[in-house]
């Protein structure tokens, strides 16, 4: 068995949200009512942090540190890890917070009923702002914005190393596979980046 190749598994492609379909899906929720401004900012906390709907579902009160703009989050393996968000997830959250009021309990995300909102909601919520904004192509899902935060982070510039662990991945591999999937926007990048161009654009 030991001489035995192993069986590689077919990695399936997620196609990120492309800017244009972000900007669509964003304005899908009604935030005059609770329930659209709780999921406008469910989708900010999603893109921002790239959390997987397990973790964005168990998410609590005392998750959240305002302080520091991170969340602890409980991944795969019950391992904990901290995901940070920055300055507009941070307005969104704390209105978010003033409006959901104090309950008996402290799960973060919440029903009209005042009960605590499970994945099969947050899954269609989101399906039905997809079909709202009449995105084609792409599954509207908290997977896909996993996928489409670690493909802004890489190529917003930031480092594969930092975004593993942002993920909560094991290893490297899928987050080289990230690079792998987006080489294009990696081209371009480069081509701004470029340490030899910078060397003689003033020449």
């Amino acid at each position: 068995m030991t001489k035995m190749e192993k069986m590689k598994t077919p990695q399936v492609i997620i196609r990120p949200f492309e800017d244009s379909e972000l900007q669509r899906l964003l304005k899908q929720p009604d935030k005059t009512k609770f329930t659209g401004y709780r999921d406008f900012t469910l989708i900010l906390v999603l893109l921002d942090t790239g959390v997987r709907l397990i973790e964005i579902e168990n998410m609590k009160l005392g998750d959240v540190d305002f302080q520091d703009n991170k969340i602890l989050v409980m991944g795969k393996g019950a391992k904990e890890r901290e995901v940070m968000f920055q300055g507009t997830t941070r307005l969104y959250l704390q209105r978010y917070l003033r409006l959901r009021g104090s309950l008996d309990h402290d799960y973060l995300w919440i029903n009209m009923n005042g009960n605590r909102l499970n994945r099969r909601t947050i899954q269609g919520q989101l399906r039905i702002y997809g079909e709202k904004a009449n995105l084609k192509g792409v599954r509207v899902s908290p997977h896909t914005f996993r996928h489409t935060c670690a493909k802004m982070y890489i190529t917003n510039g930031g480092d594969i190393l930092s975004l593993q662990k942002l993920l909560g991945h094991s290893s490297l591999d899928m987050v080289r596979h990230y690079v792998d999937l987006w080489g294009s926007d990696l081209q371009k990048m480069h081509r701004k980046y470029s340490p030899v161009e910078s060397l003689f654009d003033n020449k």
